[in-house]
């Protein structure tokens, strides 16, 4: 882990432009803003280009997709893409529908993204695999998929499994009120794009794996203070968490393994 960005981020608070979908979108741009980045969320075609230009890194997530997004996704990408600026993809739902799946076909296959972040069912439909109800990927099924779109693959469930190259890690901080919920993988690829935003693109490894862990953290502490409450409670709490989380906690308190 590379925990000093985290004063990185709050110290350059780097613009974080999110396309993402209306049921996400108050979380994603708390928790950007609560992290210490800066959040601008557009999905309007006409200024995808100009937004992304103007942004440190960008994050797509298909979650209610139609033609209109996915034409800003592609716009904004390329331009990302051109600048040298991170991208991190969240193919939500890939599976769930021919024409969500054809979105997901037509970003990947026009953009270069640095990370993708997706559910374990998410990531087996970009490859057409079938998994049995309560499955997981293995790191091999990961590398497979790392391997074709030559990009960071993380994996969210009980453990978040992470891949890059030969690099890999296993973070263990199972939060159960999680999937309660919904909005935490849009705010979570909007985590990692900041961490991208202030670290290295080229090698990527470190600032997803600070990123993932730092989401969980913050998860697992909410959920300790907030889980007898309520759902509100604890999704709030998860910005609450991270905007106050420090570099010695998230060392201290992150259950991870790198191999």
């Amino acid at each position: 882990m590379r925990v000093e960005l985290l004063d990185s981020i709050r110290t350059t608070r780097p613009q974080v432009h999110c396309i993402t979908n209306p049921v996400t979108i108050n979380y994603v741009a708390n928790m950007t803003m609560g992290l210490g980045a800066a959040f601008v969320g557009s999905d309007a075609p006409e200024e995808a280009a100009d937004i992304a230009s103007k942004s440190k890194a960008l994050m797509l997530n298909i979650g209610m997709p139609n033609d209109s997004m996915a034409n800003s996704m592609i716009v904004a990408g390329r331009k990302a893409n051109e600048l040298g600026m991170p991208v991190v993809f969240d193919p939500d739902g890939a599976g769930s529908s021919y024409f969500r799946r054809e979105i997901v076909n037509e970003i990947l296959n026009n953009i270069s993204v640095t990370c993708i972040r997706g559910t374990a069912e998410d990531l087996a439909a970009l490859m057409d695999w079938q998994l049995e109800p309560n499955t997981v990927l293995s790191f091999d099924d990961l590398q497979v998929i790392a391997d074709k779109y030559q990009t960071t693959v993380v994996m969210t469930g009980r453990e978040d499994l992470i891949v890059h190259r030969a690099s890999q890690a296993r973070i263990m901080n199972d939060i159960p009120f999680m999937r309660r919920m919904a909005g935490n993988g849009a705010a979570l690829c909007a985590v990692i794009a900041a961490f991208l935003a202030v670290g290295d693109i080229t090698d990527p490894f470190d600032a997803v794996v600070t990123a993932v862990a730092a989401f969980d953290v913050a998860g697992q502490r909410s959920e300790q203070k907030y889980a007898s409450v309520g759902s509100a409670s604890f999704a709030y709490g998860i910005i609450d968490e991270i905007s106050e989380i420090t570099a010695d906690v998230l060392s201290k308190e992150a259950k991870l393994q790198i191999r």
